[in-house]
Parts: C-alpha cells; sequence; structure tokens
C-alpha cells in the first residue's frame, strides 16, 4: 500500500505491507532521513493530531489522504509568533486546507470560519486589501509567476513567499519611504493572506501577525524593513561607508559611469519596461547596455540594491548579461584576463603550489583531478579545471576565527560557497531553498561532478543561467557577479577572490607609486613620462594617464616581473621601466648640479603648480587658502619629526650632528613663500609674468547697498566698470615662448590653393602684411554668454560680453588649442548697451595704433614688430554690434557685405550679378556721414560708426569673415531638414514620427558617438529642429543613408538636400582651390532656385543669402572654416564652470583665466597641441594590417 506523507514541504510516498502507526512514522522518519530518537507525531489533512489509537480507523476512513509529520519538540518549544519563521512555514503545506500544526493539543479553528472566500469578499477592507496585493503582483516583473504557481499548485513555497514579501517592501518604500504608516503595513499582510489563504496563521487572533504583528512591530514585512535600513553583517554594501575592511576598493566600490548613450528619465522607465516583454536578444541587449547607468545607482543605493533582479529580470533568462555589464565596468581586455592567464600559466602554478601543502584526502583528490590523473578520475571529483580553481581556496585559505570572526570556518566547507553540485533529476529549487543569506555561488548541474551539463551562478537564491559549458567559464562570471550586482566577498573566500582580482584581473592595483614618492610629489605639465615598454615611446602628463596605460598595454609583462621580484627579494620594489622628459622652454638651458637651493627652488615651483592648477580649474579661493593651511602644517609636522629622528640617530657623531643641524636649521617649508594669495600672485608674476588684468571706468550709476551702520539700503553711486587685458602686453608673453615664431605659417606656393588666410587676395594686397612678413595679423572675436542660469530669475543679469584674439601668423591646429585663444575684454551686456560697444574699444584701439605706428619688441626680430587687425569673426548678431550694424535681421538692408534689400534677396543668388552693390570703404564713410543726422537711425544697414575704423590698416568693409556654424548648422541646415520631413509626411512617404526613430536609431559610428542627435523637434514653430551646431553636422551627413531606401529616385526635394551637402562639403574643407570657388559659386544658385521653386511660399532666411557671398570671401580670406565660432564658443566653458563672484564677476574671471593660462603656456609644450592625444599601434596587431602595410608601403616587421 502506498501513502502519500509531507514533511517541511517536502512530498515522499512511503509503501509499507501492514499499516501500523509505529512502523509508519518508522519509514517515514528513514523516508525522510530522521534520526529515530527524535520524537515525530501525524496529523490529517485538517491539521488534527493523530495519535496510535484512531490511526488504523482513520485510515479505512480516508485512505488517500496526505499525512503530515511534525516535529513535537521544535512545536512545543516555540511560541505563537514562531510560526512565521522560516523552520516551519505555513506555505510548506499543499492546499488552502493544510495548515501548521504548533500544538499536537492545540484546538483547530474550524476550517470554513478562517478561510471562506465568501466571507473574504464580503469583508470589505479585507477585498481591498486582496486586490491591492494582486493589483502589485499584476505590475511587478515576477509576480504573474507567483500567482501562476499559487493557481496550479495552491501553494506558495519558501522561496515565492521571500520575493512575495520583498515585491511588497519595495513597493511601500517607493510610494511611502523607509518608514511607511503602520496601517500600510497592516493592509498588505492583510491583503496578502486575503489572497493567498495558505500563508494563514490559524492560531493567531487575525491570521496574518506572522506577516505583520501592529502591535510589536515584528513579522516578515517589519523584518524585511529593518533589514533595509541597517548593515547586514557579511551582506550587500548599505553606505559608502560599509566597505570591506581589508580593502579600500573592491565589488562594493561605486565606480564613475562612463558609458555612452546611457538612458535616463522617462526613457529610461521605457527601456525597462521594454525588457521586460521584449523576446529579441540583440534588443535585449541593447536596453541592458543603454540602461547599465541607472542599474549601477540602484546597486548603490542602499534601500534598493536587492531589487535588481526583480527590475532587470532579464539576468536570469538571457544568458551573457552578466559578462556585458562588467565589460562596461572594465573594459573587454581586464574581462578576458582570467581565460587569457588560465589555461597558459596560472593553472600550473597553482597545482604547483598546491603540491607543497600538507595533504589531505579532499586535497589529494583535488589535486589528482586537476593534474587529470587516472586516479583522479572518480565521479565524485570534479573535472580538472574545477579541481585547481578550489585549489586556490587550500592556497589562500579563510581566515582565522576570533572576535570579529566567532564562526571558524574549515576549508573544506569554504569549498561549497564556491560550487554546488546539483543532480541533474532532482529540483533545481530544492538545492537553492536549502542556502540562505549567502554571496553568489556556482551550482554545478549534471549526472555526476565530472560530468556537467549546465552551470548557474546563484545570485539572492536566483538562478542565473551561464553561457557556456566549462567550469573556468563559470567561475569567471561567479566573480564578475560580485561587481555587477555589487555583492561584498564571501569572508570564507575573501583571500582568493582578493587574488583574483589583483593577480589575475588586475583591478585596484596601485602600479605608479614609486614614481609618486621617486620622482616629484606632484608631476603638474612641468615633464612628461616616457613609456619604455617594448619600445612604446607613449608619452604622458600625469601618474594617472601613465598607469592606465601601462595596465592596458603592459599589464602581463610588468605583473610577471612583479611576481618574479617579490619571491626574491620582499623588500625590493618593482619599478616599472619608463623613463622622464623634461620640456626645455628654451634650447639654450643646460642641466645643472642638483644643489640644494636648486632642488628647493624645485619643490617650490611644484608646490606653486599646484596652486596654480586648482586655480585653472576654477576651484574658490578660499578652499586654496585651507587646503595650502593644511598642508602647510603637515609638511611642518612631517620635517620636525624628521629633524629631530636624524639627530638621535647621529647623535654619536658630533661633526656629523653639527653639519645635519646646520642644514636642517635652514631648511624651508615649500609652501611657506606661497601660503597667501599675495604671496603665490607675487611668484606667478615673477616666474610666468602672469599679465593682470586692468579695471576701466565707464561711467557711474545708483545702486541699493545695504548701511552696515544703520541696517537699511542706501541709493550710492556706484562705479560701472569692464576688464581689459593689454594685448600689447599679452603679445610678448605669448612670444616669450621661443617656440611660437618657428611655427608662423607662410604662404603657400600653389597658385588658386586657399590653404590659410595669407593665401587669400586681401591679405596679398593688404599694405603691411604684404610687406612685412613678420607682421601680426589679429584675428578678434567678440560674444556674448550667460554666467547664472539662463532660464532662472537671473537670466541677463550675469550675462557677461567677452573678446578674445588668435594669431592667424599661427596655423589653424594651434588655434584650435583653447590655450591659445587669449583673452582681451570682458564686461556687462547691459554696460554695452548703456555706454556702447566703442567706449570698451577704446583701450584695445589705442594699443593697436601703437602696434601698427611704432610696433613692439620681440625675442625674433631686431627690429620692432608690427600688426594690426585682420578680421573681426563672431556671430551674426556679434558683428553686426560689433562693427555698427543693425541688429535686426528683419530689416531691409541686413547684409553687412553688399547694399540688397530683403525683397531683392529673394531672387538675386550671387554677388557677380551686376544689380548688387558690394560694400566698400567710400560708400561707408558715406553712410557713416549719413548717421550723423539725429533724424536717420540708420543709413543702408549702417547704424554708428565703428572705432576700429580709426585703425590705419584696418576697415570694416574689409572685414569678410563669416560664421558656417550659424549659418549653415544653426540655420539654413536645420530649416531645410524640417521642411524636407514635413513633405516626406505631408506625401506619406515616413511619418515624422518614424523619420525620428530612424534618426534615433541609425549608427552613427564610434567617432560621432557624442555628436548623435539626442532631441529632435519636428513640430516646433521656428526654423529649428532643436539641435546644437555638431549634431546637425552629424546628422545632415547621414541623411542620404538613413532615409535613401525610402525616397524616390529623382525627387527635387531630396535634390535640394544633395545640393546642400555639396555645399557643406566645399565650404567646410580646409583646403579649396580657386575654380572649386566657381562651381561652389553655381551649385548656390542652383540650390537657392531649387529651394523656391519647391517653397515659393517659403522665404529665402538671411542666411540664405550670406551664402551667396562665400566664393568671393574664400577667395578674400580663404577657407572660411578657420573663421568659424565653435573654438571661441568652447573658450565660454571655462567662465562657466569656474566658481564665480558676483561682487566683481568681470575681474574674477579675469584674474582666474590670466592664472589658468600662464601655468599652461609656461608648462605645456607646442608639440603636444601638434599631435594631440593619439594611441600607438603596431600595423602587425591591427585588423587587416597587411592590406593597410601595402597600401602604406611599409613593411609591418
Amino acid at each position: 500500500m502506498l501513502f502519500k506523507v509531507q514533511y517541511i514541504g517536502k512530498k515522499r510516498y512511503i509503501k509499507l505491507n501492514g499499516a501500523s502507526y509505529s512502523t509508519f512514522l518508522s519509514q517515514a522518519k528513514e523516508k525522510f532521513g530522521i534520526q529515530d530518537d527524535k520524537r515525530m507525531y501525524l496529523v490529517d489533512e485538517t491539521g488534527t493530531e493523530v495519535d496510535e489509537d484512531v490511526f488504523t480507523d482513520v485510515l479505512e476512513e480516508k485512505s488517500d489522504i496526505i499525512w503530515t509529520l511534525v516535529d513535537a519538540s521544535s512545536v512545543e518549544e516555540s511560541s505563537v509568533q514562531s510560526s512565521c519563521t522560516d523552520t516551519l512555514s505555513l506555505s510548506s503545506f499543499s492546499s488552502d486546507s493544510e495548515l501548521s500544526v504548533l500544538s499536537p493539543k492545540r484546538r483547530r479553528i474550524d476550517e470554513t470560519t478562517m478561510m471562506s472566500p465568501r466571507r473574504d469578499q464580503n469583508d470589505d477592507a479585507s477585498f481591498q486589501a486582496k486586490e491591492l496585493v494582486e493589483k502589485l503582483l499584476q505590475t511587478k516583473p515576477g509576480g504573474e509567476k507567483i500567482l501562476k504557481e499559487y493557481r496550479q499548485t495552491r501553494e506558495v513555497k519558501d522561496p515565492l513567499r521571500r520575493k512575495l514579501v520583498n515585491m511588497v517592501v519595495s513597493a511601500m518604500i517607493e510610494q511611502y519611504g523607509t518608514a511607511p504608516p503602520m496601517d500600510v503595513r497592516t493592509r498588505y499582510a492583510l491583503g496578502i493572506v486575503t489572497l493567498f489563504p495558505c500563508l494563514k496563521d490559524p492560531y493567531s487572533e487575525k491570521g496574518y501577525e506572522h506577516f505583520f504583528d501592529s502591535k510589536s512591530n515584528e513579522g516578515y514585512i517589519a523584518w524585511k524593513l529593518k533589514n533595509m535600513q541597517r548593515e547586514l553583517h557579511g551582506g550587500r554594501r548599505r553606505s559608502s561607508t560599509s566597505r570591506d575592511p581589508s580593502s579600500n576598493r573592491g565589488p562594493q566600490f561605486g565606480r564613475p559611469v562612463n558609458a555612452e548613450h546611457q538612458l535616463e528619465g522617462d526613457l529610461c522607465r521605457e527601456a525597462i519596461s521594454l525588457l521586460r516583454h521584449s523576446t529579441d536578444e540583440s534588443q535585449i541587449f541593447l536596453k541592458m547596455e543603454q540602461t547599465f547607468k541607472h542599474r549601477q545607482e540602484l546597486i548603490q543605493d542602499s534601500e534598493k540594491c536587492e531589487t535588481i533582479l526583480s527590475v532587470f529580470p532579464r539576468f536570469l533568462d538571457t544568458k551573457g548579461l552578466v559578462v556585458q555589464d562588467f565589460q562596461m565596468m572594465f573594459g573587454e581586455e581586464v574581462s578576458s584576463k582570467l581565460m587569457e592567464k588560465w589555461g597558459t600559466s596560472l593553472k600550473v602554478k597553482v597545482i604547483k603550489e598546491a603540491n607543497n601543502l600538507t595533504k589531505t584526502p579532499v586535497l589529494e583528490s583535488l589535486i589528482q583531478s586537476a593534474e587529470e590523473s587516472p586516479e583522479g578520475n572518480d565521479e565524485s571529483t570534479w573535472d580538472s579545471d574545477m579541481a585547481a580553481l578550489l585549489l586556490l581556496v587550500y592556497l589562500l585559505p579563510p581566515p582565522p576565527g576570533g572576535k570579529k570572526r566567532p564562526v571558524k570556518i574549515t576549508v573544506r566547507e569554504a569549498l561549497s560557497h564556491v560550487v554546488r553540485f546539483h543532480k541533474s533529476c532532482r529540483n533545481l529549487q530544492e538545492t537553492t531553498s536549502s542556502v540562505q543569506g549567502r554571496q553568489p555561488y556556482i551550482l554545478a548541474v549534471g549526472t555526476t561532478r565530472c560530468t556537467i551539463n549546465d552551470y548557474y551562478i546563484v545570485v539572492d537564491g536566483q538562478l542565473i543561467p551561464c553561457k557556456a559549458k566549462s567550469s573556468i567559464s563559470a567561475f569567471d562570471k561567479l566573480f564578475k557577479a560580485h561587481y555587477v550586482f555589487g555583492i561584498s566577498y564571501d569572508q570564507a573566500l575573501h583571500n582568493m577572490y582578493t587574488f583574483v582580482q589583483t593577480t589575475i584581473y588586475n583591478i585596484d592595483v596601485g602600479l605608479v607609486r614609486h614614481l609618486k614618492f621617486s620622482h616629484g610629489f606632484y608631476p603638474g605639465l612641468k615633464f612628461k613620462l616616457l613609456c619604455d615598454q617594448d619600445g612604446c615611446c607613449q608619452r604622458f602628463c600625469t601618474f594617472s594617464g601613465f598607469r592606465k596605460h601601462l595596465q592596458n598595454k603592459h599589464r602581463a609583462r610588468i605583473v610577471d616581473n612583479f611576481e618574479e621580484k617579490t619571491k626574491s627579494a620582499v623588500n625590493h620594489s618593482f619599478e616599472p621601466s619608463c623613463a622622464f622628459e623634461e620640456p626645455s622652454c628654451s634650447s639654450e638651458e643646460q642641466p645643472q648640479s642638483s644643489t640644494s637651493s636648486e632642488m628647493e627652488k624645485k619643490t617650490q615651483d611644484m608646490c606653486a603648480s599646484v596652486i596654480a592648477n586648482l586655480l585653472g580649474c576654477g576651484v574658490a579661493t578660499s578652499i586654496i587658502k585651507s587646503v595650502v593651511q593644511n598642508v602647510e602644517e603637515l609638511v611642518d609636522e612631517v620635517q620636525t619629526n624628521i629633524k629631530e629622528d636624524l639627530l638621535n640617530i647621529c647623535s654619536d657623531n658630533e661633526d656629523l650632528n653639527v653639519q645635519l643641524g646646520n642644514y636642517l636649521k635652514n631648511l624651508e617649508n615649500p609652501f611657506s613663500n606661497v601660503n597667501t594669495e599675495a604671496k603665490w600672485k607675487k611668484h606667478f608674476i615673477e616666474k610666468w609674468g602672469v599679465i593682470e588684468p586692468i579695471e576701466i571706468a565707464l561711467g557711474v550709476r545708483y545702486d541699493a547697498r545695504r548701511n552696515q551702520t544703520s541696517c537699511t539700503y542706501d541709493q550710492v553711486p556706484v562705479t560701472d566698470k569692464f576688464v581689459y587685458i593689454p594685448i600689447l602686453e599679452t603679445l610678448k608673453f605669448i612670444f616669450s615662448n621661443k617656440e611660437i615664431f618657428s611655427n608662423f605659417v607662410q604662404p603657400s606656393n600653389q597658385h588658386f590653393v586657399y590653404k590659410d588666410f595669407c593665401d587669400g587676395s586681401y591679405f596679398k594686397s593688404h599694405p603691411l602684411f604684404s610687406n612685412n612678413e613678420n607682421a601680426l595679423q589679429i584675428q578678434i572675436f567678440f560674444d556674448e554668454f550667460e554666467t547664472a542660469n539662463p532660464l532662472g530669475s537671473k537670466h541677463g543679469i550675469h550675462k557677461i560680453g567677452s573678446i578674445y584674439f588668435v594669431l592667424r601668423n599661427l596655423s589653424p591646429k594651434f588655434n584650435s588649442a583653447l590655450m591659445n585663444i587669449h583673452l582681451i575684454a570682458l564686461f556687462h551686456s547691459q554696460d554695452m548697451k548703456k555706454y556702447g560697444i566703442n567706449a570698451i574699444l577704446e583701450p584695445l584701439v589705442h594699443d593697436l595704433k601703437i602696434l601698427e605706428s611704432s610696433g613692439i619688441t620681440l625675442p625674433f626680430s631686431k627690429s620692432p614688430v608690427h600688426g594690426t587687425v585682420a578680421q573681426v569673426t563672431g556671430d551674426n548678431l556679434g558683428l553686426h554690434t560689433l562693427l555698427g550694424y543693425v541688429e535686426s535681421f528683419s530689416a531691409n538692408y541686413f547684409c553687412r557685405f553688399c547694399l540688397t534689400d530683403k525683397e531683392v534677396c529673394q531672387k538675386l543668388f550671387t554677388d557677380d550679378d551686376p544689380d548688387l552693390t558690394l560694400r566698400s570703404k567710400e560708400l561707408h564713410v558715406q553712410h557713416c556721414r549719413d548717421i550723423q543726422d539725429p533724424a536717420v537711425t540708420s543709413s543702408f544697414g549702417v547704424k554708428r560708426m565703428c572705432i576700429l575704423n580709426d585703425l590705419q590698416y584696418f576697415n570694416v568693409s574689409d572685414n569678410y569673415a563669416v560664421d558656417i556654424m550659424h549659418d549653415i548648422l544653426e540655420g539654413v541646415g536645420q530649416l531645410e531638414l524640417k521642411l524636407l520631413f514635413g513633405y516626406l509626411s505631408d506625401n506619406k512617404i515616413i511619418s515624422k514620427n518614424e523619420a525620428t526613430e530612424r534618426m534615433y536609431s541609425y549608427n552613427y559610428g564610434f567617432l560621432e558617438r557624442k555628436n548623435r542627435p539626442s532631441r529632435i523637434n519636428l513640430e516646433q514653430m521656428s526654423n529649428s529642429i532643436g539641435l546644437n551646431a555638431i549634431q546637425t553636422f552629424c546628422l545632415i551627413r547621414n541623411v542620404p543613408l538613413i532615409f535613401g531606401d525610402v525616397v524616390p529616385e529623382g525627387n527635387a526635394h531630396w535634390r535640394l538636400l544633395l545640393l546642400l551637402l555639396q555645399i557643406i562639403n566645399l565650404v567646410f574643407s580646409p583646403v579649396i582651390t580657386e575654380g572649386m570657388t566657381v562651381y561652389l559659386k553655381h551649385l548656390i544658385i542652383d540650390h537657392h532656385t531649387l529651394f523656391k521653386e519647391l517653397y515659393p511660399q517659403q522665404n529665402l532666411i538671411p542666411k540664405h543669402h550670406f551664402m551667396t557671398h562665400y566664393p568671393r570671401i574664400i577667395r578674400k580670406i580663404g577657407p572660411i572654416i578657420h573663421f568659424w565660432s565653435t573654438r571661441f564658443e568652447a573658450k565660454h566653458r571655462f567662465f562657466k564652470n569656474t566658481v564665480k563672484n558676483f561682487k566683481n564677476i568681470t575681474k574674477t574671471l579675469a584674474q582666474k583665466h590670466q592664472m589658468a593660462i600662464a601655468y599652461h603656456w609656461e608648462s605645456l609644450p607646442l608639440k603636444s597641441i601638434d599631435s594631440g592625444p593619439v594611441n600607438t599601434v603596431k600595423i602587425s596587431e591591427l585588423r587587416n594590417g597587411d592590406m593597410v602595410a601595402d597600401n602604406l608601403h611599409v613593411n609591418m616587421n
């Protein structure tokens, strides 16, 4: 006869020939592995105890009964509240009527009164609570699984019950924070037992106290809330201070996320929602990559870190996601370290070291399996790789027990913390549910330990499948899971995991400490680090850059050398092979002997470099003072201790003691001469020749100021000032670096080829530039920017106008460096409107007149060097403001190049047209005379005289500079893209939404990863589509590839875009021929003509008209890409990101800029601008390197 018996959630069949109570209990204990002396008793399906007297009667009446085996001793010792523990869970029974029995003599509550569905529905509070929990499970990931299993089995097992509590607590925290109200906790507890009657406690007053008891604040929900509010020993990271005490870094260390294209806000939430339902594996990997930053934020959040697998359940069914996250943290090269090193050398070393250990039966078996010897091929042993990995636990055993580690764990026990075997025929849930509250481990599923079919990583009781089938791949994923889920190392395996982290993966290993201590306290930019590993020869300005290079390129060799050296000599530190390159400012400088005074000066210069670097980064002066003061005190204390120790050591030798005492007596603190603002400014001026800004008064206004005596606000006169940096002094400072003159650009020898400003006809006919090859060509830039929040209440109040300059004598690559863009003036925009731009330009014009007439003495020339303004650049509004033209582009005469009105501009598309009159110096003088009449506000677009006309060699009518960034990328390009997509949508070719999706999802390539369009708005009323200039440049060049398959061939609107692309290719070219300018003229004519045909109701915007002048302007001043505003506007970032003092913001910003520019010019060689940040790669290491070598005609070896 077969009987059904269950014990602690497990069910078994028992076969008996004769059914007696004692025989039944004996067979049941044997079936479940219970000791014979353990006192047990039976209960039936109703929860009623069945003793020996009535056992046979009950058996005859109910032959198909499911008997429950109960431990009498544990029940008698437990209280009513203990019914909610994992030892005797109510969820271990299989149906609604199977209730836990806590006492063999306790009276059973009537089943019908406790679990009647009809009564639950009539009870309004219970029904609402049930609906609350059911709705939660339907919306949360994994909730449907709980409901489905309950419908099928009518039970909720312990793992699902714990998951249910996690979901409930997570929902409460999301809505109410970490301390939800008591009534909310009670409502959820009531809802749980109402929705799942099998979880109700029949012996408690209300049936849900084991989930939450409001009187004692106990139960599953209360405990889970407490766990999320405090540190769990040996578990996850709960705060930034709860790190592994033996290491500053590890899996729990919060690392910066540098991944590109990360989704945030609503886009991130949409991606997470899509992940839950998508079945496309490529889409899953993409969305997981784009939500990596959000996932790291959850992991670092102490309250949400345990919900990671419920928020991202794809870890549980999609292989490879753990590896992808790890690669995004550390890169592919670090990720592959274990697989590369294990089979080649590391495994052999591990086995060799393990053979030296004292042998035990388990250790000897593992060694035999690792060596793949015949004696080790037993079914009870692991495969070779797994056995070798487990040998690491013997080589790096668990730490000893003590006060902080009261539980001593043996090496043999620690092996099960790495891997556990599960036989294929058994239920996986049995193994995972039996191990609670542990760090990740490997679950190997197979018929025997040496024939494993599948590997899983168990995290928080959840199974994460491994993609590969090898044990070494499973261990690789196990290690990575610690970092991906932010889980600390198991204390028993801490030594082993730390070895794997530092020696194999090379994560968080200090490599260049020797360089810092042996070769300088602060590197700065004064010297270079030259890598000498295998002839690499790459240069680095910082220790951090050199460290990353060694880790990424030469880690294998360095680690091998390090291991060999440490084995032979523990006290000898390993020094990576490197060389130091000191760039000299002068070729005449020669190395000198290292005297003590010279060393003191170098040390003091290093300290000053620290301060200058902080100032250049925009750190507040008060913070710098505090840092310098603290460091000075620290150095004093260190010096005092060293002096005392040295004198004590040398006390026996009087002569040496006297000499040493005299030397130490004169030893100064290196920060003593730069410990105040006045001292470091004096040092900078003496060392670098910092050009101090000058404040110049514009006028007086009245403003409200607080009276310190009466505590009232009074009207007081305030002087309006602006800051001017003398341009003549700046030029002398620039040419103090003798490398500058050697980089002067000379006119091209090729006729009709335009490479730079000096190739244009304006330069060749200029009376100063054409006759004096050393004449300084000054290009001025003017623009305005906001220093406060442009959308805030201070909008416009702190708006600043800036004037910069560069030397056109230098090539464009040098002028593109922000350190070569120099400041002339900073002023308030309100002051410019009040006093006029000419008042601000006056000191600049005064200095330029001196430069034109008398010149200045510079090191590279024996005679005075002259110079003047070459061109004035800026956006259209800025140029019109500075040069004196009308600032409204809806005016009749809006063009600064010609006298064409806005009506004629709609049909005149070339400046070669006889109906078009170009501006000239004579016409401009006449227009300036006309506006002297107070009744005339403007004459042919001229609004006021420009003070720059007072210069001898410059007139505003000869200013040909245009800004293609604003004209095309932020003007014509965005307008025509918007019109094109409107046409495609109106003609049902492709909708705007589909077009936007295509543009978002298109792969723009690695080089354009930061320039791809982010938010495209095709519905706004303006001519813009919401992109910045560089995003437009990226998009417009890829539009033919994105939409070429949907647009019909020969479409006129499509041809308009292709014409614009051809124009862009020419005007953005750094080199252009005269013939190409003629071709450009015809392209512009065709483009504008076609535009008017396609959009007759749409007027050409002023930027369309400016394009008609491009061919002539190129012939005048060379490629116009060298005059665009992109790099100048990037210069604004320095002022926007600097900590500001708004009481005198212009002076504050000017001083910080001058300090930074002096520091960079003194310490950064120009050759670093020439080469830029590059990587040196051998051709033989490149994919298709042989083809590259053939085309370059070089030898791969």
